[in-house]
């Protein structure tokens, strides 16, 4: 918990906040509590419309933030997030398939975003259980069940708006992105590039920065008998 001058100090950098003690599961790792008070966070904003942000994901400009809203001008979108990959958008498969929860845009009136946030929190704690220490695979549960039953709207932010290395043509800032993520990673302005003896262990490098390709999920058992318990409203 704050002290109270702690929590003066903190009122001094924001216009509008609220400031919310939030207790996770003490059985959790520190890993764990930080994903789980992460989507618990986000149904505690203060705001109708909030952007989230991860700290690994950088604004390129002071504009970012009207861009973002400007998204819910004049629509019925309850949030806004990007897919985990290229074209999944406009796949079959699209709830299947992960979304990245590094930025998500909602408005936090919407009824369905709340119950999203619910879901998600729910289905994450459950997978848990199943070894499962990433918040999407519980996130893709929650987007796919508020859509289905309870008539979610979601719009997939365009690869040029939040810029990811799997959905991207580049994620750099000199791009024109509004925001970036993981720069510090992916953008190829800030590498150096070693050429020589070195390159058959070109491959391991990038299994080890996680830059490969990967599989998702979506035959996970366990996904799936946690999405029936959450369809079947047992949670």
């Amino acid at each position: 918990d704050l002290k109270q001058e702690e929590r003066d100090e903190l009122k001094l950098f924001f216009k509008r906040g609220k400031i919310h003690s939030i207790r996770a599961p003490s059985n959790l790792s520190v890993r764990l509590k930080a994903k789980w008070t992460k989507i618990k966070a986000m149904q505690l904003t203060p705001f109708i419309f909030t952007l989230y942000l991860d700290f690994d994901s950088r604004p390129c400009s002071n504009q970012f933030l009207q861009r973002a809203l400007d998204i819910f001008e004049n629509s019925s979108y309850d949030l806004a997030l990007t897919t985990k990959y290229l074209h999944q958008a406009k796949s079959p498969q699209h709830f299947e398939l992960e979304h990245n929860s590094a930025l998500i845009i909602y408005n936090s009136d919407s009824e369905q975003a709340q119950l999203l946030f619910r879901v998600w929190l729910k289905a994450f704690e459950l997978l848990i259980s199943h070894n499962q220490v990433r918040d999407q695979p519980a996130l893709m549960l929650a987007l796919k069940y508020t859509t289905l039953y309870h008539s979610l709207k979601h719009q997939d932010l365009p690869g040029d708006f939040f810029c990811r290395n799997k959905i991207s043509d580049a994620v750099s800032c000199d791009a024109k992105c509004v925001v970036v993520h993981k720069p510090q990673k992916h953008d190829l302005s800030l590498k150096f590039f070693v050429l020589g003896p070195l390159a058959p262990h070109v491959g391991n490098m990038l299994q080890v920065l996680k830059l490969g390709p990967r599989i998702d999920l979506k035959n996970d058992d366990n996904i799936h008998s946690i999405f029936n318990q959450v369809a079947n409203k047992r949670i």
